[in-house]
């Protein structure tokens, strides 16, 4: 399962910390006894700079693996990727995640929304 949503605009000079990030995320998920795996940061091609954290937990004794991305464009437009996915089937998902999370294109600022137009809606649901 993957949940990509926008996120407000934060200032470009002031980034959120891989720290901070973390911290929010272990907030977030403290009912599932979170884990921090593994917390990486690095720029994509266009300067966009990507955070991620991989938690693993439990649901209803089910164990769970979460993989969070923020990505933060020049101009501090950002989106969040939330990926889940069953324990025993995060090894199948591999770097997957990681190859959608970079496909992300941030389209122009006064597009229909913050939404980057490579995870738009294709659905016909809106």
């Amino acid at each position: 399962q993957c949940r990509v949503s926008p996120v407000g605009e934060r200032a470009p000079d002031r980034p959120m910390t891989l720290e901070q990030y973390q911290k929010d995320i272990r907030f977030a998920l403290a009912d599932h006894k979170p884990e921090i795996v593994q917390a990486t940061e690095w720029s994509d091609s266009r300067g966009s700079r990507i955070l991620r954290v991989r938690i693993r937990g439990q649901v209803k004794k089910l164990p769970i693996e979460w993989r969070y991305y923020l990505v933060t464009n020049t101009g501090g437009r950002r989106v969040a990727f939330a990926f889940t996915v069953e324990g025993s089937l995060a090894q199948r998902l591999g770097d997957a995640d990681r190859k959608m999370v970079e496909t992300l294109v941030f389209g122009p600022p006064d597009a229909d929304g913050p939404v980057a137009t490579a995870v738009r809606d294709t659905t016909g649901r809106n």
